[in-house]
């Protein structure tokens, strides 16, 4: 196993899942070698069901790359219609097999 020592992020956009090629390409444009997991399923907006989309991010604990997430988020934000887009972020520990 080797651990990763650098000080990273688990960072998380949750939004409606519209437009998600839309945001793949946005994605690729602004990370286009990075690793991300798109996650779809069934989320609650103000008590209404919809479908929803998780972007699961680690990178760097900077503001440089918070910044490139929240630009994301507020694209994302943007072409779904969307009154908000949550982004969460944890503390992580990264090891590799």
């Amino acid at each position: 196993m080797n651990k990763l020592e650098t000080k990273n992020k688990f960072y998380r956009i949750h939004t409606e899942a519209k437009n998600v090629d839309d945001i793949l390409k946005a994605y690729k444009v602004v990370w286009p070698k990075g690793c991300a997991n798109f996650v779809e399923g069934k989320g609650l907006y103000l008590g209404v069901l919809e479908n929803s989309l998780t972007i699961e991010i680690i990178g760097p604990d900077t503001l440089a790359f918070r910044g490139k997430v929240e630009g994301l988020a507020y694209y994302i934000k943007a072409i779904n219609q969307q009154q908000s887009v949550l982004i969460s972020e944890n503390p992580v520990s990264i090891d590799t097999v």
